[in-house]
Parts: C-alpha cells; structure tokens; sequence
C-alpha cells in the first residue's frame, strides 16, 4: 500500500534537517603559512652588555596545514642598543590551542636555535631559546596578537652566558 505523507507531516521534519545542517560548521580554509613580527626587550644575565631593544620577524610552516598545531619558522631577531646583535636560525614549536569560540586562545611553547653576532666587540657564538608564549586568534584564526614573557637565551661561544627576552607581536596566517 502506497502512502503519502501530508504536507504538515513534511513540514514538521524540514526544521530537524536544517538544524543538522546549521551545526555543522563550515570547512576552515587552509592557513599553514605565517609571518610574524614583535618588539620588546633582552637583558643578558652576566650584565656584559646593557638592555636592549629585541625586534624579532619570522616566517613559518604549520606541518597540519592550520594556524595552531606544530610549526618550523624562519627566525630573524636584532638587538639594539649600544651595541648591535643579530641571530639567524630556526624555532621550533607547537600552538595549542587551549579555547576556542569566536576566537582562539593558544599557548605556544618552542625552541629556537640560531647562529649570532655582536658588532662589538665583533664575535660570534651560537644562540639556543626556550620560550613560552600566548596569544590571541581572530578573524577565522588568520591574525594572532601574541605576547612572548619568557625567553630564555642561552650564548654558547668563547663563554656560556644567558639572557632573558620577552616580546609581543602579531602574526598573519595565509
């Protein structure tokens, strides 16, 4: 027997159907590429040379393709004050995202390890950077506001001396 459903039948189940569709969010775009750029200041330990302004600038690679999980970036930083430092190298490192609503809350520990100079008084030492930082994703997770408070550098050249650095910045995923 061949029986037909009624129109408010029909109608009664649209609503469920449209709520299953409205649940399901859209697909993110693709953002694994980054660049960021911070300011903020370094101190080494030893007090061998005065503070200094740190300008730091990065270019990276989210490995899953997203602007939180694991990440391998560029890492340029300059120091000035007196004198002037420069470090080349790579940080690597892990977004976790720790909230997410809107926008995201992510917590970033990572390592950098870069080759460094001084202008004066003209040597050259390796530079290794455990660091912890924490920031802010908006618009669909593609601009990060981000403070970096701990930074611990660590010099290894014809001495072993440390430093601390903290920075705040922004990043924009594309």
């Amino acid at each position: 027997m061949l029986a037909l459903a009624s129109p408010v039948a029909a109608q009664e189940a649209e609503p469920a159907e449209m709520d299953q569709a409205i649940a399901v969010p859209a697909p993110e775009a693709p953002r694994p590429w980054f660049v960021s750029v911070g300011v903020g200041a370094a101190v080494r330990l030893d007090a061998t040379r005065p503070a200094a302004a740190r300008f730091v600038e990065e270019a990276g690679l989210h490995f899953d393709g997203t602007p939180v999980g694991p990440f391998l970036a560029l890492l340029l930083a300059e120091d000035a004050s007196n004198y002037y430092s420069m470090q080349i190298g790579l940080r690597l490192g892990w977004d976790l995202e720790i909230l997410r609503r809107d926008f995201s809350i992510v917590v970033s520990p990572s390592l950098g390890a870069a080759f460094a100079f001084d202008t004066e008084p003209g040597y050259a030492y390796g530079l290794v950077q455990p660091a912890l930082g924490v920031g802010l994703l908006l618009l669909s997770r593609m601009l990060a506001i981000w403070v970096r408070p701990v930074g611990v550098d660590i010099y290894l050249g014809q001495r072993v001396s440390a430093g601390w650095a903290a920075v705040a910045g922004a990043t924009i995923a594309f």
